[in-house]
């Protein structure tokens, strides 16, 4: 029936997503700088906070800021970037 068959699409389509979203976290940069450009890019164009984008790519936020505090960034959920 074509109900069964959406749902068999949402079903695929989230494990599509998914399996980029797992992807996109192995392919993070280890350099604090290319990290940050990043995952600005990121809040910007895909995610309206950094929870949500955490959350979605299964990164622990409070590990993130440490990282970019590093380099003296930190997070301004007004601007919804790293600053």
């Amino acid at each position: 029936t074509p109900i069964k068959s959406s749902a068999a699409s949402d079903v695929y389509k989230r494990q599509e997503l998914l399996r980029r979203k797992i992807i996109m976290f192995e392919e993070l940069p280890k350099d604090p700088m290319l990290l940050l450009s990043v995952i600005n890019t990121k809040l910007r164009d895909y995610y309206p906070n950094l929870d949500l984008l955490c959350e979605e790519l299964q990164i622990d936020s409070e590990t993130l800021k440490k990282r970019l505090a590093e380099i003296d960034y930190e997070y301004d959920p007004e601007q919804n970037r790293f600053i």
